[in-house]
């Protein structure tokens, strides 16, 4: 008795119920549904936290990658030209004037882009503020659903979260 108990203690401690969000749906364009899905919850703070994004590849292939997302803020940018992928933008605030605008292809070799942006403290628009503006008016704002009994994908690097990839 006391042996399955703690088998059953130990099998539980890596499967545990958080509350989580995800998104399913087609961020490429090639009509296969794709996903994102936050990690563990305790390694969310105020700036988001690490997320697993799934995009479908060719063959009814898929590829994973851990990227850093704030699920309130990412942004879809649609291509609608075959030799350009669709990308996923992200703004990360610094302070009241400042962050990082970034954006990841979504073809599978997800290639990361990023500038620091200054944005306006003046009621003068400037280009940090032209180009966060832009992002937000062309692209589409990805809708999460929120999930109370979730259960946070396995880190696809093949190590626990938080120790490493």
């Amino acid at each position: 008795m006391r042996i399955s108990l703690l088998m059953i203690f130990l099998f539980s401690l890596s499967a545990y119920s958080d509350t989580g969000f995800y998104f399913n749906g087609d961020l490429n364009g090639d009509g296969i549904d794709d996903s994102i899905q936050s990690g563990p919850s305790e390694m969310f703070g105020s700036g988001g936290g690490p997320c697993v994004l799934t995009v479908s590849i060719l063959n009814g292939a898929s590829k994973k990658e851990i990227i850093s997302c704030h699920i309130s803020g990412i942004i879809l940018e649609e291509s609608t030209d075959k030799f350009k992928p669709s990308r996923l933008w992200q703004y990360s605030r610094f302070n009241p004037g400042e962050g990082s605008i970034s954006s990841i292809t979504l073809d599978g070799d997800f290639k990361v882009q990023s500038m620091t942006l200054y944005l306006d403290t003046t009621s003068v628009e400037g280009i940090g503020t032209g180009i966060l503006k832009a992002i937000k008016e062309k692209g589409r704002l990805i809708k999460f659903e929120q999930d109370e009994d979730y259960v946070p994908p396995d880190n696809p690097c093949g190590v626990q979260w938080g120790k490493g990839c």
